[in-house]
């Protein structure tokens, strides 16, 4: 979240030409991408618990925490973007709505990570019905589809499918294996990954368009290396900035563009001039981890309770 929502996106709104160029990191693109199949992969293994012995009320209980958890403010954040101008597209906005943006293209910026792997949550009771004996079936079945999508369609899927869904089975598996995690977090598993993907961040950083089987390589090493290094920085005596920043995160990621955007536009209005990248540090970024840390105890509070009651009741 930290990278995405503090350095990728943030780039977007700084205006200066020599101060965006300063900003840029060596080999970001590739880091970036890493840092999304990270999150595909944990989604998939924190998802793993779940056994669905009792197939039709354990798929109710699943889809209706993934509803109230994720996807009200997802659908909020959505239809937000649609208002300010930021995803304009009507259609995109009811592909984005009903999670099919993946396979009906264009996607919208931004949202897309999360209408790809809400598609996912739709299949992951089907993955996980007989654990092993399923989940390897089901997920090249679900793989094969994409590719079968892909040149069915005339656009075809958005081609991030082919590395995001694999990342999220991979997870599933893992999570069902938790001995697999801790042999990938030793300390020679997790150094060979880094240097490893330091060496194919390289690689692809100076032989852009022509390292296509090499980008593939790059998120199983790089996964590793990221999932490392937070067990690592997990010693760090900063539990309490770590648990406030985990806490808000998810709202963080989802209502940063719409935060970004009316403080643009805002702040613009007022003071009309560009935005250096120490500006957008010292306020964008801090605004809207507390926006995001408020919307998310908030809706913790007053709205969430609610809806919990309202299921119990049905």
């Amino acid at each position: 979240m930290l990278w995405i929502v503090c350095y990728w996106h943030v780039k977007d709104y700084v205006e200066i030409g020599e101060t965006h160029s300063a900003m840029t990191l060596y080999g970001d693109v590739y880091i970036t991408d890493t840092m999304l199949g990270v999150f595909m992969f944990l989604s998939g293994f924190f998802l793993a618990k779940y056994t669905f012995e009792n197939f039709q009320d354990d798929c109710k209980a699943f889809y209706a925490k993934r509803l109230t958890r994720f996807y009200l403010l997802y659908a909020v954040s959505a239809v937000l973007l649609f208002v300010i101008g930021f995803n304009p597209d009507t259609q995109t906005l009811i592909t984005t709505l009903t999670v099919t943006s993946t396979y009906i293209l264009p996607q919208p910026r931004t949202l897309w990570f999360l209408s790809m792997l809400a598609s996912f949550y739709l299949f992951t009771p089907l993955m996980l019905r007989h654990r092993h004996k399923s989940l390897v079936v089901n997920s090249l079945l679900m793989f094969s589809g994409g590719v079968f999508l892909h040149l069915l369609l005339p656009k075809g899927i958005d081609i991030r499918f082919f590395w995001c869904f694999p990342l999220y089975g991979i997870g599933l598996y893992v999570g069902m294996n938790r001995k697999v995690m801790a042999f990938l977090t030793t300390d020679v598993v997790g150094l060979m990954a880094i240097v490893v993907s330091v060496f194919i961040v390289i690689r692809l950083q100076q032989d852009k368009g022509h390292g296509d089987w090499i980008y593939y390589l790059m998120f199983p090493f790089g996964v590793i290396s990221v999932i490392y290094i937070s067990k690592s920085l997990s010693r760090l005596p900063v539990k309490k900035v770590v648990s406030i920043l985990a806490y808000c995160s998810m709202s963080a990621y989802i209502f940063h563009r719409v935060i970004y955007s009316v403080l643009k536009k805002v702040i613009y209005g007022i003071l009309g001039y560009d935005f250096s990248y120490l500006f957008c540090f010292a306020v964008f970024i801090p605004t809207c981890l507390i926006g995001a840390y408020l919307i998310q105890i908030c809706y913790d509070r007053y709205v969430l309770p609610r809806l919990i009651c309202e299921r119990k009741r049905s």
